[in-house]
């Protein structure tokens, strides 16, 4: 499981984000790139590209919310002429004077083992970093349609049988509004047809569905790596929707090509975290954007404001707050709720620790 540390700026990025933060220059953010480079965090700061680059990333997407951008990429081992442990992760940006800079580099002990192109299980995994803003309209991204998943990627993705395509027999693939827990096997080689056939149901075990001239039989999946190794849509949305719950949490729980894609769906639909001592979770789209918040106020006296990892887009509904301890006479309040933070009041004139959990949308 991978285990990311919090990003650092090189030299060169520290240079750039003094231009940034005085109001000379804009951030202009160009690509990501991964590597499986060993180096430290302490052995970063003079780097100038990853030390054992491998793979080079368009920028997919940039979100700014509050003091926070999410940068974000996308990499499909089929764009990977060979395999390799993912632990460097570089966010590369235009300087004016230097050019372009290696600004920013994180590094993961715990490396995920990226396939090539060539493996018999293909996967897609998203990279994404938080960056820190003063001004979030002083933030360019350079969006590389390479960057992008095109409908034709999704569609491979998801396993979904190729039109006017040859198939032998033994072939598996996916059709859309197949039902749940089915897959399709090719009983009668040929070629696909130009246009996907329609499914009527009802649709059980052996039904067969023809397809220009070729003919599919329809299985059931006993479990989940019954499935096409690379289907995703169909398989995983209807494994959502319906009472396959027990199945789809073994899945999940392994370091499966369907756990990879669903993680990649969910932060799709801006499911995203920050785990640590002050940190949070974005539910997404999914959940209403609820969002779940916490962290610590050290050395607090008499009364502080608490500012959040991340701001709330509309409401901060709900706060509550204890100091760390086992004295029963502190006692501490919460008020002025605001999407960026609160204010918490105390009876202790000393300084006390106190931790929060704050939620809102």
């Amino acid at each position: 499981m991978s285990n990311w540390s919090g990003g650092v700026l090189t030299a060169a990025g520290r240079t750039l984000q003094a231009k940034v933060e005085a109001g000379t220059t804009p951030l202009v953010l160009t690509k990501i790139k991964l590597g499986d480079g060993t180096e430290s965090m302490d052995a970063v700061d003079n780097l100038t590209d990853l030390v054992g680059a491998k793979a080079v990333l368009g920028i997919s997407s940039a979100v700014s919310e509050g003091d926070h951008a999410t940068i974000t990429g996308v990499v499909l081992s089929t764009q990977l002429q060979a395999g390799f442990w993912c632990r460097e992760w570089g966010l590369f940006a235009q300087d004016p004077v230097a050019g372009e800079i290696l600004y920013m580099i994180t590094i993961d002990n715990q490396p995920e083992w990226l396939p090539a192109s060539t493996a018999a299980a293909q996967v897609s995994a998203t990279y994404a970093m938080n960056i820190a803003v003063a001004n979030a309209t002083n933030i360019e991204v350079r969006i590389d349609p390479a960057g992008l998943v095109d409908v034709e990627m999704l569609d491979s993705y998801m396993g979904l049988a190729k039109r006017s395509t040859a198939c032998v027999l033994g072939d598996t693939a996916m059709l859309e509004n197949l039902p749940a827990m089915y897959f399709l096997e090719c009983t009668t080689a040929g070629t696909t047809g130009a246009t996907a056939p329609v499914i009527t149901p009802p649709v059980t075990e052996g039904t067969t569905i023809n397809d220009g001239t070729v003919v599919w039989t329809v299985r059931r999946a006993v479990c989940e790596n019954d499935y096409p190794k690379t289907s995703f849509g169909t398989a995983v949305v209807n494994h959502l929707l319906r009472s396959t719950l027990a199945r789809l949490i073994s899945a999940v729980s392994t370091d499966s090509v369907f756990s990879k894609l669903l993680k990649l769906a969910l932060e799709a639909a801006g499911l995203r975290y920050s785990m640590g001592t002050n940190g949070y979770i974005c539910l997404g789209s999914l959940f209403g954007h609820l969002i779940l918040q916490w962290g610590v106020k050290y050395g607090l006296s008499t009364e502080g404001t608490i500012t959040l990892p991340i701001a709330f887009a509309s409401k901060n509904t709900y706060v509550n707050a204890i100091h760390m301890g086992y004295d029963s006479t502190i006692n501490c309040v919460v008020y002025d709720l605001a999407t960026s933070g609160f204010k918490l009041c105390t009876n202790r004139s000393s300084a006390t620790n106190y931790m929060w959990l704050d939620i809102g949308y």
